[in-house]
């Protein structure tokens, strides 16, 4: 069952460390108080990247690539948000000129290498002194008490099973991660360690999580049809399945491990069933990273401090666990972008082009990898379809 209080207290954590102008907040003072943070943060956010859009409007005809990787992120934030407000009987609307600019955007918006605009793109016009979300009937009501799911297992880790459900109110397939009964308390914690950590990531490469259900220890979350593993060898002895569409994904991938680094976690378990593929119409893929049960923050208390290493893909100049640090993500990263490119579990080392990141990627001096994920996003952008395997 859905609780409403739950899904307030979640929205409000989340959009409560966001940073926005205070003079958004005002327009939102007569709206449930959990939820006057998001509705300021995402105010700002989108007068501020569609202000930008405007101007580009004028100068060229072309979003900038942080721009159009930032729109997109608040656009699919945004629909996050009004799926879990529907769930407690809440309906969001937002003023239909931004409504209007939002589904004109999605049809050229890129994530990467920016976004030509329309010819006839129309200047939008912005909202500085009225509020521009609502919510129309102010009511919660349970749509779904009582009502049972019937779940289908897709995955088990060392923690938890994962299943799958049809929601047949939204008609869409949800994923459910359960702990396993019988977790010692240090596991346990972690379980819910995993998912406070991943309802303060958002990004489109990132999983996006739904809520926590306490009493049957489990939290929904958002359903991607492949592992990467599963995804590759599926497409392997596809013709269509070519050079620029491995890029994409490879590129995909690294902007995820980017986002990670700029928020200070370190997955430590990367590894081709922990990275997802996420499914669309005319061959469109997204890449998800998942799976944090063994991640890494600043602030964790629960990272282990003996020397018992886990993960899939371990580095091997690692010798205590709890001194992982982002080249050791790195190494990490070498094996995966190699498969992503190859096919092949065994990484790609020869030659100065693929072999040649992989190589900085994984070299067992620590010193001569890669320093910066940035540096590895522009390698695998500079790779040439002719000759990016010798």
């Amino acid at each position: 069952m859905v609780v409403p209080a739950d899904v307030f207290q979640d929205i409000q954590n989340r959009y409560s460390a966001y940073p926005y102008d205070d003079r958004y907040a005002r327009y939102y003072q007569n709206q449930r108080e959990a939820l006057q943070p998001a509705f300021a943060y995402f105010h700002d956010k989108l007068n501020t990247l569609l202000g930008h859009m405007n101007h580009k409007r004028e100068r060229g005809g072309h979003y900038n690539a942080d721009q159009s990787r930032d729109l997109l992120e608040v656009i699919r934030d945004l629909g996050q948000l009004r799926t879990n407000l529907k769930r407690v009987g809440m309906e969001l609307t937002l003023d239909k000129t931004y409504e209007d600019a939002l589904d004109s955007c999605r049809a050229f918006l890129s994530p990467s290498g920016g976004s030509p605009m329309p010819p006839d793109f129309a200047e939008i016009a912005l909202e500085d002194y009225e509020p521009i979300f609502s919510i129309a009937a102010d009511n919660v009501r349970i749509e779904k008490a009582g009502k049972d799911y019937p779940l289908k297992p897709i995955g088990e880790g060392s923690y938890a099973i994962v299943y799958k459900y049809k929601d047949l109110e939204y008609n869409m397939p949800v994923a459910v991660k359960v702990a396993k009964k019988g977790l010692a308390d240090n596991e346990l914690a972690r379980f819910k360690e995993e998912y406070a950590v991943l309802t303060g990531l958002s990004s489109p490469y990132v999983l996006a999580v739904y809520g926590y259900n306490e009493a049957r220890t489990s939290y929904a979350m958002e359903f991607c049809d492949y592992t990467l593993g599963k995804y590759i060898a599926t497409n392997n002895g596809n013709p269509k399945f070519d050079f620029g569409k491995r890029q994409r994904i490879a590129q995909q991938f690294l902007y995820g491990i980017s986002y990670l680094a700029y928020k200070e976690v370190l997955h430590r378990d990367l590894s081709y069933t922990n990275v997802l593929v996420k499914t669309y119409d005319a061959g469109v893929v997204q890449v998800k990273l998942s799976d944090f049960g063994l991640h890494k923050t600043q602030s964790s208390l629960l990272t282990r401090t003996g020397t018992e290493m886990k993960g899939t893909i371990l580095d091997p100049t690692l010798t205590r666990f709890k001194d992982y640090t982002l080249s050791n993500e790195i190494y990490s990263v070498g094996f995966i972008l190699s498969f992503i490119f190859t096919g092949k579990a065994a990484p790609h080392v020869a030659g100065n082009n693929l072999g040649g990141i992989v190589r900085k990627c994984t070299d067992l001096v620590v010193a001569n990898r890669y320093t910066a994920v940035q540096e590895i996003i522009d390698a695998v952008a500079a790779l040439d379809k002719t000759n990016y395997l010798l």
